[in-house]
């Protein structure tokens, strides 16, 4: 039997496939096109003043204070800005908005957009400071399982770029509190984005954190900009864990209808009886276990098969031998999905440098192409590349720091960045290794490490970040220092 129509998963798979680190025009501009083409890196240069964090470590949370939170649904509010405004969700406006992230941070027509959409954001500002975060899924997913659908997605997307837009503006007007304000916003919706119970919004939640940090490079190249710091040793990215979304997926496509008896006997009757009072999909449940699908074995046949594999599993003999022929079956799939939850998790679960993907690829997934190694593959990269860059970005951080208190020298080496500071070890969670750091007359350079896709063939989606400090380099204030005397 051919597999139905998966929609949420086809969903979920097109976006892994889009760029998970979405570069404008403008980035590219910043990419330095006569680089060696053996450094597969996107180069970004960035010219940044002195600053140490503020004493208070708390002042520039990534996240809305505890303070700020009240009681209520977040998701409602985001939906009804949605369905307030439907016309700005146009072709037209796309275009626009595309238009806006093209314009260099110094163009002057961003003080024109510090309030861009205050009115249909002004919803959206309240949800993401409400919980707990309920997306009211469990019912329809009982019912519609398979064929259950996300039409508010996209436009989720929209409204991230809206406030991407925004925070853009602010920063380029010099307004930080209310570039904090929208920043934290934004990371409040991608850990809402990550509750959901599919890949495909922990992929959007993951594609946020990717539009915040490259709005985070122009927060640090502004004039005066406020070290963040200790906002991002206190932060971690999502995803903090994906078991709960890759066993929702596959609990509500796959999953043993509720009814089935694991110690009473059913007939076939019966548990189509099951089947029918509560799910309306045909079809939904006949397709994850082979068993009930090789038309090459007998009934009989898969009977035997299919107990014989749940007293692999512990299940009392006795007990299993009493059990019906479709009931045996059923059962037969839950333990594979078992298996196939707990294999998914443990390496969902791992950092990307602890997954040896050679030894996935004959997994239970691909037997039964429901998600295959390469979709868990693909997550694993996008979400190594993007923290990464989280990374790097603590990194620039922590060298502004240590220029403050030393008269704008940069450090020599990470070494030297610890001992003076003690940050701690910046961790690629790439390799699992330090990122690199080194210095070139007055400027620094950090990097991570390179994975080549095994998809695609390619090193790409790492960045390497070049930074400077405005003002007279160490030298020239020595000598200027020495004149004086």
């Amino acid at each position: 039997m051919k597999k139905p129509k998966v929609i949420t998963m086809l969903l979920g798979l097109a976006v892994m496939l889009l760029p998970n680190l979405q570069i404008n025009a403008q980035e590219k501009q910043q990419v330095k096109q006569n680089e060696p083409a053996t450094n597969p890196r996107k180069i970004v240069s960035l010219e940044v003043d002195a600053i140490a964090p503020t004493a208070n470590i708390f002042a520039y949370k990534l996240l809305p204070s505890q303070m700020d939170i009240s009681t209520g649904n977040s998701i409602s509010f985001y939906l009804k800005s949605m369905l307030c405004h439907p016309g700005v969700f146009t072709m037209e406006d796309n275009t626009t908005r595309e238009k806006y992230l093209q314009m260099p941070i110094t163009d002057p027509k961003w003080k024109e957009l510090k309030n861009y959409r205050e009115s249909i954001l002004r919803n959206v500002y309240l949800g993401a400071r409400m919980e707990p975060a309920s997306w009211q899924l469990s019912s329809k997913i009982v019912k519609d399982r398979a064929l259950i659908e996300l039409p508010e997605a996209q436009h989720l997307r929209k409204l991230i770029t809206m406030l991407r837009i925004r925070l853009r503006a602010e920063i380029a007007c010099g307004d930080f509190p209310s570039a904090h304000r929208t920043m934290q916003t934004m990371f409040r919706m991608s850990e809402d984005f990550s509750k959901h119970p599919t890949f495909i919004y922990n992929l959007i939640a993951t594609s946020t954190q990717n539009n915040i940090f490259y709005e985070i490079d122009n927060w640090i190249r502004k004039e005066n900009s406020p070290n963040l710091y200790w906002a991002l040793t206190l932060f971690t990215p999502v995803p903090h864990s994906m078991t709960e979304a890759i066993s929702a997926q596959l609990d509500f496509v796959y999953m043993v209808p509720t009814g089935i008896s694991i110690t009473i006997p059913q007939s076939d009757q019966e548990v189509d009886a099951i089947i029918k009072k509560n799910y309306d999909v045909d079809n939904v449940f006949g397709t994850f276990n082979e068993l009930r699908n090789n038309s090459k074995l007998t009934k009989e046949e898969r009977e035997i098969l299919a107990k014989k594999k749940l007293e692999s599993y512990g299940l009392d003999k006795k007990n299993v031998a009493k059990l019906g022929n479709k009931q045996s079956l059923y059962l037969a799939e839950a333990v594979d999905l078992h298996q196939a939850i707990l294999l998914s998790s443990c390496w969902l679960n791992r950092p990307y440098w602890q997954c040896d993907f050679s030894r996935f690829n004959a997994s239970v997934f691909d037997k039964r192409e429901i998600i295959t190694s390469n979709d868990i593959y693909k997550i694993k990269i996008n979400e190594a590349r993007s923290k990464q860059r989280f990374v790097l970005l603590r990194g620039i951080e922590a060298v502004r720091y240590f220029a403050a208190t030393h008269k704008n020298r940069l450090p020599k080496s990470l070494q030297e960045l610890n001992q003076k500071l003690k940050i701690g070890l910046l961790i690629d969670p790439v390799s699992g290794k330090e990122i690199e750091y080194k210095l070139e007359g007055n400027k620094a350079i950090l990097y991570g490490a390179l994975v080549k896709d095994r998809l695609t063939n390619k090193q790409e989606g790492h960045f390497q970040y070049e930074i400077t400090i405005r003002g007279k380099p160490l030298l020239d204030q020595l000598t200027q220092e020495n004149k004086n005397r």
